[in-house]
């Protein structure tokens, strides 16, 4: 039996709006209306508990107290929020937005594209070097949906932080991202959400010898379901990811990750690692594509979930689809309890369980955290996960 998705949502438009925007709004509404309900039948729905996303929901019912700051006074950076780039912006907003997430792709994409109205814009003109990090700051209420597009010209390098928080209802969080030849991009994402459901994907498109370092932290919410996807379609392009998620009481984790090695010469290289506690459940997917025309691709894909008590349950599934020949790619996936040793012998030196928990959670996430440049961002992520189990259950 189909889930039922219940949404009532009015399609958001104003009289300002241009009207190609108005446009795909509308048919990402009637799509909506006549696709089928997602089944669990479905390889990329198999995981995902439906009975969480039975809620009512309404865009103008929720709020989003956003912050955008960082290095703009260079010559030509645009950062501003969506509605801002729907005005004075148009013509970047119109040549990519829903270019690399389509509507038609599935329910949740549809209904995003007819509802969204909050997001920003980041466009960094060829060649200019950001020194300090760009902060996208983020205090979500209600029910939102949120599409930001990042268009990084030939040349360029920036960093960005998204700090993500806040007691949301339904919050549908979409990233495109285009990194144009030579770019070099660092996107960090923290979601420390208080409460609600997210639904968020994060798609990059990677030219010809750009490279990518992003960093993702899952941490909040009661249902947290992101997707990642890099597409290598220039030659020499890397992408390297690093990620991290905690997960306690009933809270439930699904992350599904991909890579598409479309040209020859491309490397993409993934650590994903979780914890869980309590009743905590979590999946990490991941699919590994090489293409025919990509030989000489580099491709790693590693998933790994500690389990704390008898309850949580996580499973990790990993799968390298490979076309061509002279290649190099592999897979590492585990699944296990803490070791009762490692914590007998803590304990054994005066700790507390739960102390001796936290410090093997901080050991356990250190290659991930160590990717982060900020102290202050670094700070606060352990902070949260030493809270987080601290007060497990």
């Amino acid at each position: 039996m189909n889930p039922k998705i219940d949404f009532d949502i009015p399609i958001i438009t104003s009289k300002t709006e241009p009207a190609w925007l108005s446009e795909k709004r509308k048919h990402g509404l009637d799509l909506f209306k006549s696709m089928p309900e997602p089944i669990r039948k479905i390889e990329e729905w198999k995981y995902t508990d439906f009975s969480l996303l039975n809620i009512k929901s309404s865009a103008d019912k929720g709020n989003i107290k956003q912050t955008l700051s960082g290095e703009l006074e260079k010559s030509g950076i645009i950062f501003c929020d969506i509605e801002t780039a729907i005005k004075d912006h148009s013509d970047i907003l119109k040549k990519y937005i829903f270019s690399a997430i389509k509507p038609e792709e599935n329910i949740f994409t549809a209904l995003h594209s007819a509802c969204f109205s909050k997001g920003s814009l980041l466009y960094i003109p060829a060649k200019t070097n950001l020194t300090k990090p760009l902060l996208l700051s983020e205090i979500v209420t209600g029910s939102n949906f949120m599409h930001s597009i990042i268009v990084a010209e030939p040349g360029s390098s920036f960093t960005l932080i998204e700090d993500l928080g806040g007691p949301a209802s339904y919050f549908s969080n979409f990233f495109e991202i285009f990194l144009k030849e030579g770019t070099q991009a660092k996107i960090i994402s923290l979601q420390n959400l208080s409460s609600g459901v997210e639904f968020s994907i994060k798609r990059v498109l990677l030219d010809k010898d750009s490279r990518l370092e992003q960093v993702f932290c899952i941490f909040g919410g009661d249902f947290s379901r992101l997707r990642l996807d890099c597409a290598l379609q220039g030659k020499g392009s890397e992408a390297k990811v690093y990620g991290s998620y905690i997960g306690t009481g009933k809270q439930n984790i699904e992350l599904q990750t991909s890579v598409q090695h479309l040209v020859p010469h491309t490397t993409y290289d993934i650590l994903a690692r979780g914890a869980l506690f309590g009743n905590s459940t979590a999946v990490h997917r991941g699919v590994n594509k090489i293409y025919k025309s990509a030989l000489g691709a580099n491709s790693w894909l590693r998933g790994h979930t500690l389990l704390f008590g008898d309850k949580s349950k996580s499973d990790v599934i990993p799968s390298l689809e490979i076309d061509t020949n002279d290649v190099q790619a592999g897979h590492e996936a585990s699944v296990g309890k803490v070791d009762e040793e490692q914590l007998f012998y803590l304990m054994s030196r005066g700790l507390e369980r739960r102390e001796a928990e936290r410090l093997i959670v901080q050991g356990y996430f250190e290659p991930v955290l160590q990717r982060i440049p900020d102290e202050v961002l670094r700070g606060k992520i352990k902070t949260i996960l030493e809270e987080k189990v601290s007060n497990a259950s």
